[in-house]
């Protein structure tokens, strides 16, 4: 059973270690000084291995040099224990490179980036630290807030904090293109990142954690096109919600292009949460691409997407961890899909690779269109008894579904409670399950209730041996069965069918 601490637990380790090996040199309780012309060659040429620099870089040096970046000095009674929002504020109202010493700045208000080209830059997350103070719902740090939007602006190397804060969130980004927030750490927080406008935003290397609030991060715009946003990235880091009830990542309105590359979500309630509140038939979330996302410890659902398009999840583990301390054990399904109709009409959904499972009802609950599974370990399910929920259930609006290769069965080392591999429901079509390994379900294979389409080819049954058939298989009748509803008899080696009124004999 993996543990939430241990992700969490390196992460800070290496947040740690990069901020004392920056902050070694110079020492934590001044700024270093400007480099000279000759170091600033030095550095650059020992960037690209031409040499070592003649002295030990700070981030903040990176930052005057790299983005070549004129700015603010801050007094030198900065960070000392007083209020430091005003003094901060002009300094960012100018522009250019704002260097934090590594000290603990204290704000009262709000930081405020409203011009472009800025770049707020501390010393790594164990060297400054942006402390929010007041019982106030007031974001920490808002960039942008305006009319139009901020560019090319940088946040790097801080640790924000607003314990006491009973709204807003420690960052929100209001208007932002090109935005790049880097080596941070957040939490405790109310909301942590909120992002409403913004197009082209990179966060790397972070840290969010202690959320009280609703989400970690909330990426949504408008369900039109005046406030549109596009391309939101995420690069190697955490979202843990320390089981407070939070969500973890939320999608919704007209926003498009997510990528999540070596992201864990854990102990969220939502982990991934995908919506279309607007129900809007042409501006909803569209364009996810996660590769390598870990879910652990979603107390609801792991996955939950109610609307959208084009949803490509690449070598990802997603579980529940039903049961595990501190998840309480009253989570649902696993990755829900929902169709959305009339709206969005959620469809292209790609999962290839990886596990999904671990959860009190199903792994899969799939009632959407266009829906490609390959190669997948699907496992775990029905925790909350046994035969009380399948592996995967194909709703009745889901079309289009290939399921091919991978395992919807028995995970060793669990209990095996599921009912069946899949079960159709009526009114699904087009489904094509090939090549499965569906050993180890109570009941059997597959449930077929549809009078649609349905092709099951290959596969391995619960005698290892390869399925001879095409249709679910039991020992007798189901009870309350659909007209239509098909199954082999195990026991007479008869397939038989219910007309509505009768079973029949089909072979």
């Amino acid at each position: 059973m993996r543990r939430l601490a241990t992700p969490i637990v390196a992460a800070c380790l290496a947040a740690a270690s990069f901020a004392n090996a920056q902050t070694s040199a110079t020492g934590t309780a001044s700024r270093a000084p400007a480099l000279t012309g000759a170091e600033q060659i030095n550095l650059q040429q020992g960037a690209q291995g031409g040499g070592a620099p003649s002295r030990v870089a700070t981030i903040s040096d990176l930052g005057a040099v790299l983005l070549g970046a004129s700015g603010t000095n801050l007094s030198g009674s900065a960070c000392t224990g007083g209020d430091d929002t005003d003094e901060i504020n002009a300094a960012l109202a100018k522009g250019g490179l704002v260097a934090l010493p590594g000290r603990t700045c204290i704000i009262s208000g709000t930081l405020n980036v409203t011009q472009s080209s800025t770049h707020l830059v501390g010393k790594g997350v164990g060297g400054t630290f942006i402390r929010c103070v007041g019982s106030s719902g007031a974001d920490c740090i808002r960039i942008g807030g305006q009319s139009k939007q901020v560019y090319n602006t940088t946040i790097e190397g801080v640790y924000v904090v607003a314990p006491s804060r009973v709204g807003g969130a420690c960052i929100d980004i209001d208007g932002a293109a090109n935005l790049l927030i880097s080596r941070f750490a957040l939490g405790p927080c109310f909301n942590s990142v909120s992002d409403t406008w913004s197009n082209n935003v990179v966060l790397e290397h972070f840290v969010i954690q202690g959320v009280k609030g609703d989400y970690g991060l909330l990426w949504t715009s408008p369900a039109n096109d005046t406030r549109r946003s596009d391309v939101l990235i995420l690069n190697d880091g955490v979202i843990n919600a320390l089981y407070s009830g939070a969500d973890g990542l939320i999608l919704d309105g007209m926003v498009q292009t997510l990528r999540l590359n070596g992201v864990s979500i854990l102990g969220a309630r939502h982990a991934l949460w995908v919506r279309n509140t607007a129900r809007s038939t042409s501006h909803f979330p569209a364009f996810v691409f996660a590769n390598d996302l870990e879910v652990d410890g979603a107390t609801l659902v792991s996955v939950q997407i109610d609307g959208g398009a084009e949803f490509h999840f690449t070598n990802s583990d997603l579980s529940n961890t039903s049961g595990s301390p501190g998840q309480g054990g009253a989570d649902t399904d696993c990755f829900i899909v929902n169709p959305d109709l009339g709206a969005s009409v959620t469809r292209n959904i790609f999962v290839t690779g990886g596990r999904v499972g671990n959860c009190q009802q199903r792994a899969m609950n799939i009632n959407a269109r266009d829906v490609h599974i390959t190669g997948v370990n699907v496992h775990s399910a029905s925790k909350e008894g046994r035969s009380a929920y399948p592996q995967v259930e194909l709703g009745p609006n889901a079309v289009d579904i290939d399921v091919t290769g991978g395992k919807i069965a028995y995970e060793f080392g669990d209990p095996a409670n599921a009912s069946y591999g899949v079960v159709v429901d009526p009114g699904a079509t087009n489904v094509a399950l090939t090549g499965i390994n569906f050993s180890g379900n109570l009941q059997g294979e597959v449930l077929n209730q549809t009078r649609g389409s349905v092709n099951i080819t290959g596969g391995i049954g619960h005698d290892n041996a390869p399925m001879p058939i095409y249709l679910g298989q039991r020992n007798s009748d189901p009870t309350s069965p659909q007209p239509g509803t098909c199954y082999h008899n195990t026991l007479s080696s008869h397939g038989r069918c219910w007309t509505g009124a009768s079973w029949v004999q089909i072979y």
